[in-house]
């Protein structure tokens, strides 16, 4: 084998290498973009828990009032009935 043609191959395998690099640099700011946006969703689920959390205390709160008002209620049928 001659001198010239090892050095083509090397060339070649070296352009190769240096392509397969370009390639997995290119993937790899792609992950890193994504990986950005899912981390900017789940923040945004932090707040949605928040907000669920906020939602079911107010829900319990009216059920509460709810239930007051419904007892008023059937005492003054009650009332009425006698």
């Amino acid at each position: 084998m001659s001198l010239d043609s090892v050095l083509k191959k090397l060339e070649s395998r070296i352009e190769e290498f240096v392509e397969a690099h370009q390639a997995a640099t290119t993937r790899i700011a792609e992950l890193e973009g994504r990986i950005e946006e899912l981390e900017g969703q789940l923040g945004g689920s932090g707040e949605l828990e928040a907000k669920i959390a906020k939602l079911e205390s107010q829900r319990e709160e009216l059920a509460e009032r709810l239930g007051k008002v419904l007892g008023v209620l059937d005492k003054a049928l009650s009332s009425a009935a006698d």
